[in-house]
């Protein structure tokens, strides 16, 4: 059998062995099997959030766009590499101890919470949404890895996504969030050495940028031309910094570390990661433009991981390129099965389901959603890029806002919640189908514009939150805040009782 074959088997049945290691973390409880019992570092924290927010984007459609933009691609990874800056900044600290004291261990739990929701409206409308988009996403990491296994080992490219998309179903049915977490771990340190080693190696082999430089301009000038249009560099900054906030399999990976406090040392590691794997990548596919021409862009990378390296590690570094696209399918599995079996059955079906059973639940929730993204990805037609960019889309313009001015703004409403998440899917949605996506506006602008705007009106025109869910935003906040009688710790005597309320 290839070498390079042998390699990546070894490297499935790792990833494996984590899902077995971590069963006994998924099975005590099903805050054990969605948030890993909040047990997690800064360090891991960060890597864990690198590698679900990289995807198959990272290794096919970054060196894709490389490789046909050349040099204008660099703004690709300015703009993204931004986004962890941005995400951990605005919403790590809040949304974890906002969550911590709600008892929420998923979105649809905290603004439900946030929103002081009796009817579930806002939790249905959120798991409809998330359950959209995230199966929509999960799909497309299962085209991703389709066409990484038949570009690898020349299987039919249906058999590869039903390989990658079961073996990243094994380990989490297993174990669950500590499973994705750790593997996460394991597949953000191969995804960065393969970012660096690769491309550094092919532009050696060039002669250096100058000589790359040159090549490109003799293959087409406009290769060479780092300026893009204004309202293009636009698109990219959306991608990049508001597409962030809006991500439900991110912003669980705030509420899961051990401690608010150490998220600036994972907000530095995120950054310096980013930064560095994402040029590397992007400048991967500019000189497979000059090593490889006629090749199809979205597979440049891992055309030149095998011409550039002997085959044990073209085996190793093409497994990190595989570990991008698992490393969030894992993450989209998890969300959207939480959504279904703690949002739905625990919450409106069986309040009182022992863990046991939820967990079961949890699993066959997970089930369900990866044999639905099989079924998807086998009709999808368009590119990994194309996909990811649209539930992207979907879920920043649906839940950026909502999540932003529930930690922000006190004054927001659910009858506000409710309006901002469904103009924010629907323009969306209405965006792609009308055909407008061709158009400069990338659908996340207007989206996320349009459901900000929702949110603010909506709420003026209804009642304010009850002032209890008002304290517990300023406690989010790090503030020390005055209750009835003088001041009170950042433990404030009232979340007993609106924990009770609420839950």
């Amino acid at each position: 059998m290839d070498v390079v074959v042998v390699s990546f088997v070894v490297y499935l049945v790792a990833m494996i062995a984590i899902g077995i290691f971590t069963y006994r973390i998924g099975s005590e409880s099903i805050e054990g099997y969605f948030l890993g019992k909040r047990r997690f570092g800064p360090f891991t924290i960060a890597l864990t959030h690198q590698a679900t927010a990289m995807s198959g984007y990272m290794f096919q459609g970054m060196p894709g766009k490389g490789y046909s933009l050349g040099f204008g691609s660099v703004w690709v990874p300015m703009t993204s590499a931004g986004g962890p800056l941005i995400n951990f900044t605005v919403l790590g600290k809040r949304l974890r101890r906002f969550t911590e004291k709600v008892g929420a261990i998923t979105i649809p739990d905290f603004l439900e919470a946030r929103y002081y929701d009796k009817s579930h409206a806002v939790r249905v409308i959120s798991v409809i949404i998330i359950f959209i988009f995230l199966t929509a996403y999960t799909a497309a990491q299962t085209v991703a890895m389709g066409r990484t296994l038949e570009f690898l080992t020349g299987i039919d490219y249906k058999w590869g996504a039903i390989i990658g998309a079961l073996t990243v179903l094994i380990y989490v049915l297993l174990g669950g969030f500590a499973a994705a977490v750790y593997t996460d771990v394991v597949q953000a340190i191969l995804m960065f050495i393969g970012a660096v080693v690769v491309p550094a190696l092919a532009i050696a082999k060039i002669g250096g940028f100058t000589a790359m430089y040159d090549k490109l301009y003799t293959i087409d000038p406009k290769l060479t031309d780092v300026w893009v249009a204004p309202i293009t560099l636009l698109g990219f900054l959306a991608i990049g910094y508001l597409g962030y906030l809006g991500q439900p399999q991110l912003h669980v990976r705030f509420m899961a570390i051990k401690d608010s406090k150490m998220l600036k040392y994972s907000l530095v590691a995120a950054v310096v990661w980013a930064v560095i794997a994402l040029y590397g990548v992007t400048l991967g596919g500019v000189a497979a433009r000059v090593l490889l021409p006629g090749i199809k862009p979205e597979m440049s990378l891992m055309a030149l991981t095998k011409q550039m390296l002997p085959p044990v590690f073209a085996g190793i570094l093409i497994a990190a390129m595989a570990a991008a696209i698992m490393s969030s399918a894992n993450s989209y599995l998890l969300v959207v099965a939480s959504a279904l079996a703690r949002d739905i059955y625990n919450k409106m079906i069986n309040p009182n389901a022992d863990q046991d059973k939820l967990v079961w639940i949890s699993r066959i929730s997970v089930l369900v959603v990866s044999l639905l993204s099989i079924y998807l990805a086998l009709g999808a037609t368009e590119t990994v890029f194309k996909l990811v960019l649209y539930a992207w889309a979907g879920l920043a313009c649906s839940f950026g806002p909502v999540v932003i001015f529930g930690l922000y703004w006190k004054r927001a409403t659910k009858a506000g919640a409710i309006a901002g998440m469904i103009v924010g899917a629907v323009t969306v949605i209405l965006w792609k189908q009308l055909g407008l996506s061709w158009h400069p506006w990338y659908e996340m602008i207007p989206g996320f514009v349009f459901s900000s705007i929702a949110i603010i009106v909506v709420s003026l025109l209804t009642k304010a939150p009850p002032k209890e869910i008002q304290e517990i935003v300023e406690y989010a906040s790090g503030k020390r805040i005055v209750v009835k009688g003088g001041s009170a710790t950042p433990e404030l005597k009232m979340l007993a009782g609106i924990v009770d309320e609420l839950f």
